[in-house]
Order: structure tokens, then sequence, then C-alpha cells
């Protein structure tokens, strides 16, 4: 899965980021264990992530992207967090 970049200890979870993978997963009619297994996580860690439990590492997010040919939108909402931005 692409990168191992982690992110500094510290970094905050992205607002919205959870609500956003719920958003895209249910509109492509995906189950948490479907998407799971399509992102190479467990079922619990998407379960986690969707409330914004915990600050997911880069290759999950470059999974979200692959499976849901999202070009780098779920990997750039990390990196504006950990580059000081603020998300809109």
């Amino acid at each position: 899965m692409g990168g191992t970049r982690k992110w500094p200890a510290g970094t905050r979870i992205p607002p919205g980021l959870g609500e956003d993978v719920r958003r895209v997963r249910r509109a492509r009619r995906l189950s948490r264990t479907a998407f799971a297994s399509a992102t190479g996580c467990t079922q619990s860690c998407v379960s986690r992530l969707e409330p914004g439990e915990f600050m997911p590492p880069v290759k999950f997010a470059e999974a979200c992207d692959r499976t849901f040919g999202a070009g780098d939108l779920f990997v750039g909402q990390l990196r504006r967090v950990v580059d000081g931005e603020r998300p809109a």
C-alpha cells in the first residue's frame, strides 16, 4: 500500500475525515466489512475511524483514495492537518 509515512505524535484527527469516509463508503454501497477488506484494514479500524476515534496511517488514506477512485482526497486531508492548514 504505497508510502509508510507516519504522522507526528499528537497530530489531531482531521475534522470530518471519518464522516467523509462513511459518506463515500455508503454512497458506494460498501459494508464496513467489504470496505475494510478493500482497504486492507480491519472492520474494527473502520468502526473507530468513522466516528473520529483515531488518526489513520497514510497507507489507510491511500487505500481509501484508491478504493473510492478519489485521487488524493483523503491523503490530502491528512497532509493539510500535519502541515498546519485547517480543512475547509
